[in-house]
């Protein structure tokens, strides 16, 4: 299992950033962004809960064609969302629901209220594959992978919050890391994702 998490604040407000999300795309950073439903959506104790799904293309290496035959070229990924506003945060959680035989992206992100009344971003992610014998390779594809589509999602989003709240305004970035706590918040994720690596080693087995 590979595991990735970032820790950055947007310098906008919480209560623009979360409405913002469900309509980011198209942006020009979103280019493999094919499409997005929402399937269903409902008020639970008190929180706005909506589910979607999401579809993108999703080009094959020349490796990867080579090896494995009659791969789609998109991929269609689940996201729940859940909006608190009791709590102030805004927290999805995705994973693709196509090409589990072969890779599974799981991904957690929390938009809360920073101190400065700006919005703190935190994203987990966990790459796992139980495809034997690509394990290794596989797992290092989908964490490339993540990480070059994640800077695209960060700029996107940056990008249609500008042209909302700031249309005289350049495009800028307006990310700072939050280097004081993130190495506790890294500590924490790193033992959720140990967990998890037993868990899936134990389901395995069984």
């Amino acid at each position: 299992m590979k595991f990735h998490a970032v820790f950055t604040a947007l310098e906008f407000d919480w209560t623009r950033v979360f409405p913002t999300i469900w309509c980011r795309y198209p942006n020009k950073y979103s280019k493999h962004v094919v499409s997005e439903d929402v399937v269903d959506r409902r008020v639970s104790d008190e929180k706005l809960i909506t589910k979607r799904i999401i579809s993108k293309t999703s080009p094959i290496p020349k490796w990867g064609r080579s090896v494995f035959r009659r791969l789609p070229n998109y991929v269609y990924v689940l996201e729940e969302s859940v909006v608190d506003l009791k709590e102030r945060t805004f927290t999805t959680y995705s994973r693709n629901i196509t090409l589990q035989d072969y890779l599974v992206a799981e991904e957690k992100c929390l938009y809360s209220v920073s101190q400065q009344k700006f919005t703190d971003v935190s994203k987990q992610a966990w790459i796992y594959s139980n495809c034997n014998g690509f394990v290794r390779v596989l797992e290092a594809f989908g964490i490339r992978k993540y990480r070059k589509n994640a800077k695209k999602a960060e700029l996107g989003l940056l990008q249609v919050l500008e042209a909302k709240f700031n249309p005289k305004q350049t495009i800028r970035q307006r990310i700072h890391d939050r280097s004081e706590h993130s190495k506790e918040l890294v500590k924490q994720a790193t033992k959720l994702a140990l967990e998890k690596t037993a868990e899936t080693k134990d389901k395995g087995l069984n």
